[in-house]
């Protein structure tokens, strides 16, 4: 499996960008505010069988892990995106990839928030 590590040139990028440190605060806060959120209505959606629903929270998922540096989350939910479009049998395997995968990035980007 893909490293679930966060890239942090991707942070850095974003800070040196706007030279705000406390934007990088705020946007790594909303991750972990928001990411737990999408990838619980994305199990709700996959467990009804609501595909476009699953598609849709996949996406978000996958565009907000993209912004932070999660890109190993990013490719694992563009995967269920993926899947849900496409009526694939591994929709609930590939889900079970983004649930377990989550923690790790949410302590990982949780460390980087405390200055580790």
């Amino acid at each position: 499996m893909t490293s679930l590590t966060v890239d942090r040139s991707v942070l850095d990028g974003l800070l040196a960008e706007t030279g705000d440190h406390s934007l990088v605060e705020l946007v790594l806060d909303a991750y972990l505010e928001r990411a737990p959120e999408l990838t619980g209505s994305l199990g709700r959606a996959v467990a009804a069988g609501a595909r476009p629903d699953a598609a849709h929270h996949a996406h978000d998922l996958a565009s907000l892990s993209g912004q932070v540096g999660a890109t190993a989350l990013a490719k694992l939910a563009r995967q269920v995106e993926y899947d849900a479009d496409h009526t694939s049998n591994a929709l609930d395997a590939q889900f079970r990839r983004v649930e377990h995968a989550l923690p790790l990035v949410l302590a990982e980007i949780a460390a980087l928030r405390a200055g580790g």
